[in-house]
């Protein structure tokens, strides 16, 4: 096919000629061999004024159907009222008979914006010195260039699109295996229905949650997201959530610090690597590790490694190698020291364990991701914290509480807010002055899906 020096092209393979003032609309050959044979043409009515870059009409071929988008601003002056008869012009000669419309430009100039035509191309080849475009190329070798058209194939339909890709799904044994892996976070199932309840307009709020009167989905859940850890954790109180179970650790690390005015933290060895790590990166010198023997936390290590100077004993339950651990032991010989018990906890094992708050632990922490957010090639994360009733002034983050307004109705507000950073700024105990939004709402659905029993 001969292609015409005068039109210039667009990104989405429409081209445009401009012929005394108004400016006549195709599609290119290009277009014409990936769509296939053209049966149906749907234009605009003359008059009508078509926006840059916006759908104008449709064409439907054996292969798929593809909009019709306007190389620039104007207005409709004239369709090509052939194509209603006889579509096949399209295919036929698409620089020619098988024009789509004309218009008249808004803007004398937008013509410029447009891609080049073939005359300035050459033109600009010329004023280079080279004749064609691939003479540009000559420093790359001809072995690896490519001289054929890529394998790809043509535009797909809705069907064919989804065949294809249930194909390629298929061949992934992803959805028939079970996951061992994780480290942390792990792939469990997510009911159906959580997604679509989390993700409810009633559950967000556009603007923070400091003004009840305009917050209280975002208060709703959580105070919702708040009662539920307190009763798997088995503790007193528990916060709006924190970016992470790693945070969360450090979080409880530093609580215990300020209320004790102790400094070094006593960490079990089988406590996940990432949180240990994390805490050096806060606290450096101030974490002991207790040594790991390949099986849960020894009482006598421990008691070894606690004195005086101690603030927390941090430990994992299940431990990092899935051991169960000695809550009440660990949180007794913390407990003799002076020191606070911390436990860092999967939420789903304690559908199954004792919470630890019930057997001494003064603080609960763990990572939310399993409670129904998927792993996502690791975040975002959701990390949760709970505590007794007597360091709630300590606990970092947001609290939602239950009140009634005016009327005696209920409703939701943040309660204690002078801790917050964002008042007592010089006395705060910790930078977290915020939470998780989506995720949190996450875990609320999934309880509510599996009910009490879990």
């Amino acid at each position: 096919m001969r292609y015409p020096e005068d039109v210039r092209y667009t990104s989405e393979h429409e081209w445009a000629r401009l012929e005394g003032g108004l400016v006549t609309v195709g599609i290119t050959s290009y277009a014409t061999d990936q769509l296939g044979d053209v049966v149906f043409v749907e234009l605009p009515q003359v008059g009508r004024k078509l926006e840059a870059k916006k759908p104008f009409g449709v064409v439907e071929a054996v292969k798929t159907v593809s909009d019709l988008y306007a190389p620039l601003a104007g207005e409709v002056t004239a369709v090509n009222e052939a194509l209603a008869e006889n579509p096949g012009l399209v295919n036929q000669a698409p620089y020619g008979e098988g024009w789509m419309i004309r218009l008249k430009p808004e803007h004398a100039d937008d013509m410029k914006k447009l891609g080049l035509s073939r005359g300035e191309e050459q033109r600009m080849l010329a004023a280079i010195g080279v004749a064609r475009f691939e003479d540009l190329l000559a420093a790359v070798p001809e072995e690896v260039r490519l001289t054929r058209p890529l394998d790809v194939p043509g535009p797909l339909s809705e069907i064919e699109a989804r065949q294809r890709f249930g194909e390629r799904a298929r061949a992934n044994d992803g959805d028939r295996a079970v996951s061992f892996l994780g480290g942390g976070l792990y792939d469990h199932y997510i009911p159906a229905a959580v997604d679509a309840i989390a993700m409810r307009s009633e559950f967000a709020t556009a603007y923070t949650p400091y003004q009840p009167e305009v917050a209280q989905g975002s208060l709703t859940a959580m105070f919702e997201f708040q009662s539920m850890i307190v009763e798997l954790t088995g503790t007193e109180v528990a916060n709006a959530s924190l970016y992470d179970g790693a945070t969360a650790a450090v979080e409880a690390a530093l609580l215990a610090r300020h209320q004790t005015g102790r400094a070094r933290i006593v960490v079990a060895g089988a406590l996940h690597p990432h949180v240990r790590e994390v805490l050096r990166t806060y606290l450096e010198r101030d974490v002991t590790v207790v040594e790991d023997r390949g099986g849960p936390c020894a009482r006598e290590d421990l008691a070894a490694a606690l004195g005086p100077d101690v603030a927390a004993v941090l430990y994992q339950h299940p431990n990092f190698f899935g051991l169960l651990e000695d809550p009440r032991g660990l949180h007794a010989l913390a407990h003799e020291a002076g020191a606070l018990a911390v436990a860092v906890c999967d939420p789903v094992a304690l559908a199954l364990l004792e919470p630890p708050g019930l057997t001494g632990a003064d603080i609960v922490v763990g990572e939310g991701q399993s409670l129904g957010n998927a792993p996502s090639f690791g975040g975002p994360l959701l990390g949760f914290f709970a505590c007794r009733q007597s360091l709630v002034r300590r606990m970092p983050g947001r609290i939602a509480a239950q009140t009634v307004d005016r009327h005696g109705r209920r409703g939701f507000v943040l309660t204690l807010q002078t801790r917050e950073q964002h008042i007592r700024r010089e006395k705060a105990t910790s930078n977290i002055c915020t939470n998780q939004g989506l995720l949190r709402c996450v875990p609320r659905s999934t309880w509510g899906c599996s009910a009490s029993s879990g």
